[in-house]
């Protein structure tokens, strides 16, 4: 036996192992890579067809508006002064029209804002379409969108009973003032506002009890979002009212769709939702779309800017 061959044969070993290691770490780089290339090609193949979303009061009016057409194809009538949360589902539905995900919304109709928002946070729903402000969003418990309503872009008038003297002012930015607003205790956001510009506010634990303080000669004024209306009338409980021609406040803050941080498809969705609102956004004014910045105010003083 030749006192040699151990040792050639331990090369030969030694020159092999590394030979070895390399092709099986091509081999795992190669099927690594493909599945990396499929999952991208396939970035929203897990939305589901139809996904479960919270809206106040929404499953009537989208059947009634909407129907069976697809979202994209929806015209508003002529005269309409819809609900804001009816707006923003829509442009939700849109966004993901947009993004390239063609799915239905099969709506959740929670009794308040507050619920709907912990049906996302406890994983009961895909989606929070009735956008929620960022300072009541848990990043911990759901996935964010991008700004739906950005900073500075909400506005509201101050609207009074008809025939109020503050409608009749000519100086309204320094006249309202003198009188006294009233809003909601724990409506934050409103309370910032008028806190900024006025410490003359009164405040009620009910939204339905705003129109009986201004009846009653308590309060002079509110916050409310202008209407679609030409002369900006609504009506705050059945009571109408107009808005102070000529000034309007910012809230703070900006408001963005939720999604259930739970689903597998989590991702995906947040994904595609600010796909299709930065698709949408080059088309339309969205906050406009809305009513909470409409372009009939945009020349208006802004009085906490």
């Amino acid at each position: 036996m030749d006192a040699n061959k151990p040792i050639v044969t331990l090369i030969k070993m030694t020159t092999r192992v590394p030979s070895f290691f390399l092709s099986l770490f091509l081999f795992k780089a190669f099927f690594s890579f493909a599945a990396l290339a499929s999952q991208a090609q396939s970035n929203n193949a897990d939305i589901p067809k139809e996904l479960v979303v919270a809206a106040r009061g929404m499953p009537e009016i989208w059947a009634e508006q909407v129907g069976k057409q697809s979202c994209d194809r929806y015209k508003l009538p002529e005269q309409h002064d819809l609900t804001r949360g009816f707006y923003e589902s829509l442009i939700a539905c849109r966004a993901l029209k947009a993004a390239g995900i063609d799915t239905r919304f099969k709506f959740i109709a929670p009794p308040s804002h507050a619920r709907a928002i912990r049906m996302v946070e406890e994983g009961k729903v895909d989606l929070l379409s009735e956008s929620a402000w960022l300072s009541d969003s848990n990043p911990e418990l759901v996935y964010i969108s991008d700004a739906v309503v950005r900073e500075g872009r909400f506005v509201k008038g101050l609207y009074a009973l008809k025939g109020h003297p503050i409608l009749a002012s000519e100086t309204p930015e320094q006249d309202y003032k003198n009188y006294r607003a009233i809003t909601v205790e724990f409506w934050h956001h409103d309370k910032q506002a008028l806190k900024s510009i006025t410490d003359n506010i009164v405040y009620t634990a009910q939204h339905n009890r705003a129109h009986e303080m201004l009846l009653a000669g308590r309060a002079d004024y509110t916050l409310y979002k202008f209407a679609e209306q030409e002369n900006l009338e609504t009506n705050v409980e059945g009571v109408p009212v107009l808005p102070v021609q000529g000034i309007k406040v910012a809230l703070p803050g900006s408001r963005h769709f939720l999604v259930n941080a739970q689903k597998p498809y989590a991702d995906n969705l947040t994904k595609a939702l600010n796909k299709g609102l930065m698709i949408l956004r080059e088309e339309q004014d969205i906050e406009d779309f809305l009513g909470v910045s409409p372009t009939a105010v945009e020349d208006w003083i802004l009085l906490n800017p």
